[in-house]
């Protein structure tokens, strides 16, 4: 679903910002389709923090939410500057893939597959 919605804004990115003006769509698009694309490593994301908070994993919990919003902070900072409001896309699509590969690179840890029930 995320895929699908995903694929729709970053196609349709200056439709979609066409009603809050011609300049808006203009210069927004690009951050737009940004910022849409982070919504699929932050899918990762968002199934590993729902996973420490059912285990009562606090520190893994606000290692995960504080390392999500220091990486963004610090990549605004660092990305702003140079490139404007599209930094600050950048740095989402950035921080977001910055944390999603670890957690792909480690799930069977963190998500073992379900048990099989014997039949």
């Amino acid at each position: 679903l995320v895929a699908v919605a995903t694929l729709a804004v970053t196609a349709a990115a200056p439709l979609v910002l066409l009603p809050f003006g011609d300049g808006y769509a203009e210069h927004g698009t690009t951050v737009l389709r940004l910022m849409a694309l982070s919504a699929l490593p932050n899918v990762v994301l968002g199934v590993a923090i729902e996973v420490a908070r059912v285990r009562r994993a606090l520190r893994t919990l606000l290692l995960l939410e504080f390392g999500s919003a220091g990486l963004v902070v610090v990549l605004v900072v660092v990305l702003l500057p140079p490139l404007g409001l599209t930094g600050v896309g950048l740095a989402w699509l950035i921080a977001a893939c910055a944390l999603a590969v670890p957690l792909l690179a480690t799930l069977p840890r963190w998500l073992p597959a379900p048990q099989r029930r014997p039949a």
